[in-house]
């Protein structure tokens, strides 16, 4: 009888072994995935990080254009502004040479 209960606590002990690789399997298999989770959030974190990057040059170069525009506008008010004082010297002149002339006769 000594014979078949050594066997026994051999297949029991088999079965115990089994089944904790079964579970350090599941564990390996558990990890395996989150790992892979955990890298596809690194990437999507990564081109997130990118794109903020590409939107910030973008923003930059707006602000920039906007800057750019402002100052040429206030280039084109200035040039405006000097036209019509231009103007009104060039009447002055011509009242004061239509008066010269006047007085002359």
């Amino acid at each position: 009888m000594g014979k078949k209960s050594r066997g026994k606590e051999r297949i029991a002990t088999n079965l115990v072994v089994k089944e904790k690789i079964s579970r350090e399997k599941e564990k390996v298999a558990i990890n395996l995935v989150v790992k892979e989770k955990i890298s596809g959030a690194k990437g999507r974190i990564a081109t997130n990080l990118v794109v903020k990057e590409k939107i910030s040059r973008v923003k930059e170069r707006i602000a920039t254009n906007l800057a750019v525009k402002e100052k040429i506008s206030r280039a084109k008010g200035r040039i405006a502004t000097n036209l019509v004082v231009k103007e009104k010297i060039s009447r002055v002149k011509g009242r004061i040479a239509t008066n010269l002339a006047v007085k002359k006769r």
